[in-house]
């Protein structure tokens, strides 16, 4: 697992282990969400696939600056563009905000139960894969299982995260059908605000 502060350098581009985590969650739930709807057979999918991408930048472009967004003073510094990304509710309100533009199009364009299946599902993808991948320290902890820090020990919010997530699909693909009106969505939905409320104690 890597330091959320990391940055990773490919010749002269370099890039924060969050946000490149970031990215590849959302690109391996971009396939898995295109991969989906043509299963389901929905002629409308390239429609829907640019509407999904727009959704993907704003997600992305709120999260990336939302340290700058809460704290402008940052902005002093241009250093700062490269190191700083996320914070409280940063999560939330760029998913809810790139949902919300989502939504709005799917009731103009009347897509489909099955397109907020494939949605919900790539969401959760993305969150397993940046949990997975990237460190996110929590509260102390009395035990001594968990990430070391100053020599406190710290709770390993991503580990809670990342397994709640991958049990949350897996449940879903065996629990829920496919053929039941947006269930899929719902339950996936709910899911991810249950581990919500049910981590915010540690973290």
């Amino acid at each position: 697992m890597f330091h959320p502060f990391e940055t990773f350098s490919l010749g002269p581009f370099t890039i924060s282990i969050q946000l490149l985590f970031l990215i590849i969650g959302i690109f391996l739930s971009y396939v898995f969400f295109v991969t989906y709807l043509k299963k389901a057979d929905k002629g409308n999918y390239k429609e829907v696939e640019n509407h999904v991408f727009v959704s993907l930048i704003i997600a992305i472009g709120i999260y990336k600056l939302w340290p700058f967004i809460l704290q402008p003073s940052l902005l002093t510094s241009p250093s700062n563009l490269l190191y700083f990304m996320g914070g409280p509710y940063a999560l939330q309100v760029s998913v809810g905000v790139s949902l919300l533009y989502f939504f709005i199009q799917s009731l103009r364009k009347k897509w489909s139960y099955q397109t907020f299946d494939s949605l919900a599902f790539g969401v959760v993808i993305s969150l397993f894969v940046l949990s997975f991948f990237v460190r996110e320290y929590g509260q102390v902890t009395p035990f001594s299982l968990g990430f070391k820090l100053d020599g406190e020990v710290y709770h390993p919010i991503n580990i809670y995260k990342s397994w709640s997530y991958l049990i949350l699909i897996i449940s879903c693909l065996l629990l829920i059908s496919k053929e039941k009106r947006f269930a899929r969505t719902i339950f996936l939905f709910i899911g991810i605000l249950f581990i919500t409320y049910l981590l915010a104690p540690f973290s």
